[in-house]
């Protein structure tokens, strides 16, 4: 409900998205942080999901998109429904993947 305040800072959450985007990394309308205190995995503790990160190509989540990436992703292609590297989301890593990291190389930025 975009009607709440989930992180309790006196702002309704719609309003502090359209503020700020980069606070709702994966669009769903939440903050990401409130995604997280909900339970979406953040192994890197930067209180962002990590599949929008992985998303957006950092599959080591280091922060930026760069050759370490490019060489675990290249390992995926063509597998169906692998571990990380469907950035497009149709169920499998292939070049139109390889292309989205690419387009993506550097340091990983928001929305």
């Amino acid at each position: 409900n975009p009607l709440l305040d989930r992180n309790s800072n006196g702002v309704l959450d719609v309003y502090d998205i359209l503020r700020d985007p980069s606070l709702d990394c994966d669009l769903n309308g939440r903050i990401d942080t409130c995604d997280v205190a909900a339970g979406a995995i953040d192994d890197d503790r930067d209180g962002r999901p990590d599949a929008c990160e992985i998303a957006k190509g950092d599959i080591d989540l280091n922060g930026e998109v760069d050759y370490a990436d490019l060489a675990v992703l290249l390992l995926y292609v063509g597998d169906v429904g692998g571990p990380v590297g469907d950035m497009d989301g149709d169920g499998m890593v292939t070049t139109a993947d390889v292309s989205v990291l690419l387009m993506n190389f550097g340091e990983v930025t928001w929305p």
